[in-house]
This record gives C-alpha cells, sequence and structure tokens, in this order.
C-alpha cells in the first residue's frame, strides 16, 4: 500500500488542520501522486501525476479521502498497464 503523507498547507491559526493534500511518492522522481481538493471542482478530489497520458483526474466526489486514494492507485495502474502494452506492441 502506498504512504501517503499530508501536504496540506495550513494557515498558522488553522485550529481544525483538514488535510486537504496528499501526496505518495514511489522512487522519487519516477512516479509522483498528489490528491487534493480543487478550488475550481468544489467537493472533489483530484488526482496530479507524472504518470504519461494522466496528468489530473478526478477521483471522488465527497469526504471519504481513502476512496480517493484507492482510486488514484487503481487509476494509475491501470495507465501503466497500458503503457506496457503499447510498449510490448512496438516489440
Amino acid at each position: 500500500m502506498a504512504n501517503w503523507k499530508d501536504t496540506t498547507s495550513y494557515e498558522q491559526g488553522d485550529k481544525r488542520r483538514i488535510p486537504q493534500s496528499y501526496k505518495a511518492v514511489a522512487t522519487p522522481g519516477y512516479l509522483n501522486l498528489v490528491i487534493s481538493r480543487h478550488i475550481h471542482d468544489p467537493g472533489w478530489w483530484i488526482l496530479r501525476t507524472n504518470v504519461p497520458g494522466l496528468d489530473m483526474a478526478r477521483l471522488h466526489e465527497g469526504d471519504d479521502v481513502e476512496i480517493a486514494k484507492r482510486n488514484a492507485l487503481k487509476l494509475v495502474e491501470n495507465r501503466l498497464a497500458e503503457l506496457v502494452q503499447v510498449l510490448e506492441a512496438l516489440e
């Protein structure tokens, strides 16, 4: 399972400290995943990643971040499988 870290920028006086952004990194520089709330898409968790062809995607509408994390991992897994098929077709 991925090790997600809270990367929310909290204001100094923020007493509630509700996480709005998480990051998982597998081998720095190779695979980065960030899930966060998006100012222009209220209520949704959004994935941003460096996986080719998957820059940004909506993950989950609601407060359950664990669902968003699972959806992010599945989305990336599916995209990587597609990329492997493309590479195999080149052989």
